[in-house]
């Protein structure tokens, strides 16, 4: 039986909880929160051991492994600590939040020879990157169609620019029957690799993080914006009662979602 505490017990945890409890080669030895009245409930009517303190409950108990769901500007330390008392890890995301901490306890993880999971909902199963113009390819559309099918995707994010992805994707979404959600995407992409610097968080708060983009690339985004000018004008007379959206009785007509 591997010997475990669950670290963290507000709503994830909870849940970790009565999966780690109904699980046949776990032995569930201890829980850890700050808050009182929650571990005094537990304790009370589960039985279990509970601690308030990370650092005595590390001392005091004889684990195999842990699983930590606390807020995440904990996990880093709380990581550390327990990867250096030879302890196995199954942490919550984010794993941490400074990509150097990630790197060094990975590393730690790898020289001691334990596991370090992180509880991510979604598995990548791939990447692909075509040619520039392989839209216009029959048989490279087809490689890229069976790659996909192939990788088992239910969720296929496409990164073609605008609005040759979405022209791509209802184009050819029937010949991918297992994806289930399509995204396209544009600079989200550079965002995530830190290719790209995002506005200054004053300008996004105030919804103008479009003017950066085009004063830092204006070759790139001047046509699509002023594509844009268009549709805001249309909204602007539909908000004035001088157009009428051609969606907008089917909008009327839509039973809201609960």
């Amino acid at each position: 039986m591997i010997r475990t505490a669950m670290v963290g017990l507000g709503k994830m945890g909870l849940s970790h909880l009565a999966i780690l409890r109904a699980h046949p080669q776990l032995d569930l030895v201890a829980g850890c929160d700050s808050t009182a009245y929650l571990t005094d409930i537990l304790s009370k009517y589960s039985g279990l051991k509970c601690h308030a303190d990370f650092d005595r409950m590390l001392e005091q108990e004889q684990l195999d492994a842990i699983v930590i769901a606390t807020p995440s500007k904990l996990h880093a330390a709380m990581v550390e600590k327990a990867l250096n008392r030879g302890l196995h890890v199954f942490c919550e995301k984010p794993f941490v939040l400074d990509v150097r901490d990630g790197e060094r306890l990975v590393s730690l993880a790898e020289s001691k020879g334990l596991v370090n999971q992180v509880g991510y909902h979604y598995i990548v199963v791939g990447a692909h990157s075509p040619s520039m113009k392989f839209v216009g390819d029959e048989a490279e559309i087809a490689d890229v169609i069976r790659i996909i099918n192939d990788s088992g995707a239910t969720c296929l994010i496409v990164g073609l620019g605008a609005p040759k992805q979405e022209i791509w994707i209802v184009k050819h979404r029937h010949l991918m029957p297992k994806v289930k959600v399509y995204m396209g995407v544009g600079a989200t992409i550079d965002y995530e690799a830190d290719a790209v610097k995002r506005a200054p968080r004053w300008m996004t708060r105030r919804g103008l993080e479009w003017v950066y983009r085009i004063t830092t690339e204006p070759r790139r985004y001047w046509r699509r914006y002023l594509r844009d000018m268009e549709y805001f004008w249309l909204l602007l007379k539909d908000a004035m009662g001088l157009y009428r959206s051609p969606w907008g009785q089917e909008l009327k007509n839509t039973r809201p979602i609960r």
